[in-house]
């Protein structure tokens, strides 16, 4: 039953309304007040939940829902009152006809908890072994590093390997990836490709970028890469923070290998933040996912679509 229709009106057939002739208009994406069917307490439904209901019973609860179905199931509201099944299809849902005749008992089974022989459709033999399953932990050791993952044990059915963290899993799914002939993107450059900005990593660098800087840098970071600590017989790459070619202050640059600095052409809001925080506080290292503040944590998960990264030549 509708009480009240508040807000932008629009028209809806099963209501009347009183100062107006044509089918009355009730409100859209605003809320209308209602009475429950059974107990009469008001209620507030959306105006699509409002359109959809067409037997005009509104409840506030379960309960009343429940009684109000079973009231108009009863007796003469039933719509299969007064009606029998015919003797075809009595023998089509009885015995041997029914479709699922024979699987309605279930087999004896073993609870994989406790051992327990128990003969039910569920997978465990009670609600305790089926907490103590669900909150069970299995260790394993990383798919690329080796450290060993702890894991509840819903992920052993649904991941093959475990990583200990995003680094792992895109290396682990970097080295896996196809290469060569085979490899998505194989002979497509500039424009084909999805990284490709104008060509804005062709544009100079400053005056300032020489080799003295770069090597300054590489001194200071101890020749090591600065996300990795990987030692190469390469020359680090002097990578720019905010992606600046311009900006060349010694706290924007950082040392990193080439596979890391390939890394950092995505997710540039992720790369900047973190980086930065490396420089500021003068760690020797990055910290790993996890240990981080929860500042850079919360804004890391940014994704940016702009990838585009200037790259220090050794």
């Amino acid at each position: 039953m509708c009480i009240e229709k508040l807000g932008e009106l629009r028209e809806h057939p099963n209501v009347k309304d009183e100062d107006n002739p044509e089918p009355s208009l009730i409100m859209k994406n605003k809320k209308i007040k209602v009475e429950c069917a059974v107990c009469g307490k008001p209620k507030e439904v959306s105006s699509c939940d409002f359109n959809k209901n067409t037997t005009g019973n509104f409840y506030c609860d379960r309960e009343c829902l429940r009684k109000g179905h079973s009231a108009n199931s009863k007796g003469a509201k039933n719509p299969f009152y007064g009606k029998k099944h015919s003797q075809k299809t009595l023998q089509e849902i009885t015995g041997s006809g029914h479709w699922n005749y024979g699987n309605r008992k279930h087999k004896d089974k073993e609870c994989p908890n406790c051992g327990e022989v128990f003969n039910s459709r569920n997978k465990y033999c009670c609600s305790d072994c089926s907490h103590k399953s669900r909150r069970a932990r299995v260790t394993r050791p990383c798919g690329t590093c080796g450290k060993p993952v702890t894991r509840t044990q819903c992920y052993v059915g649904m991941n093959k390997h475990f990583f200990c963290d995003y680094f792992c899993n895109g290396k682990y799914n970097g080295m896996n990836q196809p290469t060569g002939e085979n490899a998505y993107w194989y002979g497509k450059r500039k424009e084909d490709t999805p990284n490709w900005r104008g060509g804005l990593s062709f544009e100079p660098y400053g005056i300032d970028f020489d080799d003295d800087l770069k090597d300054k840098i590489r001194a200071r970071d101890n020749y090591k890469c600065q996300i990795c600590e990987s030692e190469g017989d390469r020359k680090l790459d002097v990578h720019h923070i905010d992606y600046d070619k311009m900006n060349n202050k010694e706290d924007n640059l950082i040392a990193l290998c080439r596979t890391c600095h390939c890394s950092t052409n995505g997710n540039r809001k992720y790369w900047t933040l973190r980086l930065s925080f490396h420089n500021q506080k003068g760690a020797t290292t990055i910290p790993e996912v996890g240990v981080h503040s929860s500042e850079w944590k919360r804004r890391a998960s940014q994704v940016d679509d702009d990838i585009v990264c200037s790259y220090g030549r050794p």
